[in-house]
Order: structure tokens, then sequence, then C-alpha cells
């Protein structure tokens, strides 16, 4: 194999390689952003459950109310 022929198959290589490693690393970015997502979702979701606990107590204690 001449020097010219293996240069031009390691350069294929190496941009194959450096192709694989960047897409790897924009969908870990894009999976990280996801779950800051989900976190921030999350949290407003438990922040209206704790309103809707908080407004719901007294339909709970009518009953000891009743007695």
């Amino acid at each position: 194999m001449e020097n010219e022929a293996l240069f031009n198959e390691w350069l294929i290589g190496l941009v194959l390689v450096s192709l694989i490693i960047v897409i790897a690393a924009v969908l870990l970015i894009l999976v990280f952003l996801a779950a800051k997502r989900i976190l921030r979702l999350a949290g407003a979701a438990l922040e209206i459950v704790t309103q809707i606990k908080n407004n719901t107590n007294a339909i709970w204690e009518l009953e000891t109310t009743n007695k």
C-alpha cells in the first residue's frame, strides 16, 4: 500500500470518527436540555398540586365539621 493511499484511508477514518463524536455530543446536549426542561415543568406541577391540596383540605374536613 502506498503512503498516499494509507494517509487517505487514515484521514477518512479520522473524519468519520470525528463526525460520530460530534453527533454524540450534540445528542448528549439535547438530552441534558430536555432533562432540565422536565425538571422545570415538574417543579411547576408540584406547586400546582400543592395549591390544589391546600384548596381542597376544607372538603376533606367537612365530615369532622358535620359531627
